[in-house]
């Protein structure tokens, strides 16, 4: 990817983990002054911090010209903000909510669980340690976000209103473009009683692993079922050390397979379909496994269910991947017509002798 493409999405990251630009009095050397409705300035050291951080995440120095291009689109930001409070745009607790709720959603796929507003809060919390940034400072950066586009989409609607759907037309075009890219691999959907066991003494994973066998041998017996371990504990002990859960898993998943481990992993793909394992022992504990269904490996069609929920076509999903594509484009063209304008009543100076360090 480019490296003008690649800011463009680390930047978008960084906004919503870095404060807003430090205004008032010049504590150093600026890098650029704002004004629209008031008088902003971006530090040099605070500049710099925010520079640190991208280069952090991209590994590498950026130049001269890659500075200025932040430094850019930190002043876009900071205009359009002041104009769309001068034109009185307000948002609501419902719309910050919204945003929220986006910004949770990879967070929440990522560890497979929902987030209460107090769960996600700490987790906004603790990568501040690492980024010098306060929960109250993210949700300024959440509230701005939200306040500039919906500014973007009251000033600029006959942009987004033009927008039109993917064609028949466009949406053949891309499957046959990206047609090698439409497979399905294979996945088991599995039933699993898991015992975590990893970093726990030698004599603590003995009982754990006493524990599984016994349930095993109760489940083989017939004496109970998997369903009656939805929660496990050592007997006369109240802390939960592990339970039930439902999955599915992609053979193709290198994360869960180094997590797990690859022989294990292997060996459970070869069972076969309502199969029971043995008490199999992973990288993290113990489990006992059931394999509920095997999704075969293969190529899918345009008008194909997409696995393992066959709830939307291959077609239905370029539909969405083209219309988000078009509305990204619509919002280039939104904010690049809205700045032109706003821009005619601003005084903006960059600094560029500040930039070189």
């Amino acid at each position: 990817m480019e490296i003008k493409n690649k800011l463009i999405i680390v930047w978008t990251l960084v906004l919503i983990f870095v404060s807003s630009v430090l205004v008032a009095e010049v504590i150093d050397k600026p890098v650029a002054t704002i004004k629209y409705t008031k008088t902003e300035v971006i530090s040099l050291e605070w500049f710099k911090q925010q520079i640190d951080v991208l280069e952090t995440q991209t590994n590498k120095p950026l130049t001269f010209e890659e500075k200025k291009k932040v430094l850019q689109s930190l002043v876009d930001e900071k205009i359009l903000i002041q104009a769309a409070n001068k034109e009185g745009i307000r948002i609501t607790d419902a719309e910050i909510a919204g945003s929220m709720n986006s910004i949770k959603a990879p967070y929440e796929k990522q560890y497979n669980r929902s987030f209460t507003d107090e769960e996600f809060k700490q987790l906004i919390e603790s990568a501040g340690k690492l980024t010098g940034v306060s929960y109250e400072k993210f949700m300024e950066q959440v509230k701005n976000k939200v306040l500039l586009e919906k500014y973007v989409r009251q000033s600029e609607h006959e942009i987004f209103d033009s927008v039109q759907p993917p064609t028949e037309q466009e949406i053949e075009d891309y499957f046959m473009e990206k047609r090698a890219a439409f497979i399905t691999p294979e996945m088991l959907r599995i039933k699993q009683i898991l015992i975590l066991s990893k970093g726990l003494t030698k004599e603590k994973k003995d009982l754990y692993l006493k524990k599984i066998n016994s349930i095993y041998d109760d489940i083989k017996s017939g004496k109970k079922s998997f369903d009656d371990y939805w929660e496990v504990y050592l007997d006369g002990e109240t802390g939960k050390i592990g339970g039930l859960n439902m999955d599915i898993w992609r053979r193709d998943d290198d994360s869960r397979k180094n997590t797990y481990g690859k022989k294990f992993y292997d060996r459970i793909f070869r069972m076969e379909k309502n199969e029971m394992s043995l008490v199999e022992v992973s990288d993290v504990g113990f489990h006992i496994i059931k394999i509920l269904d095997k999704i075969p490996f293969r190529t899918l069609e345009l008008n194909d269910k997409i696995p393992p929920t066959n709830t939307s076509t291959v077609k239905d999903q370029i539909f969405l991947v083209l219309s988000q594509m078009k509305n990204i484009e619509a919002s280039q063209n939104a904010v690049k017509s809205l700045l032109e304008k706003v821009k005619k009543n601003a005084v903006i100076k960059i600094y560029d002798e500040n930039l070189k360090w």
